[in-house]
């Protein structure tokens, strides 16, 4: 049973617009794909950015702190110094 031209055009428009919707499918897919991927990129530079403000901070108290050993330890040493006659005395200021 040999297929007439009419039966094989609406063949081949069938296939045409499978093709078509798998095609756009296929598209969605690799849309939601590429979103899902920059979300993850977005969520990844927000925890960086977190991270290096930790950071900062974290080297920025311990700056802090150690500023204030030294100040303790120069105090210490002209009290050491100013009463060198006298018994060395450590006062914090």
């Amino acid at each position: 049973m040999p297929f007439t031209s009419t039966t094989m055009a609406v063949i081949a428009i069938a296939a045409t617009a499978g093709s078509t919707l798998m095609q756009m499918q296929a598209q969605r897919q690799q849309a939601k794909a590429a979103a899902a991927q920059a979300n993850y990129q977005a969520a990844v530079a927000r925890n960086n950015a977190i991270i290096a403000r930790q950071n900062a901070d974290a080297i920025r108290d311990r700056g802090a702190a150690e500023e204030e050993d030294v100040a303790a330890v120069q105090h210490d040493t002209v009290i050491y110094q100013a009463g060198d006659t006298l018994q060395a005395t450590s006062y914090k200021c």
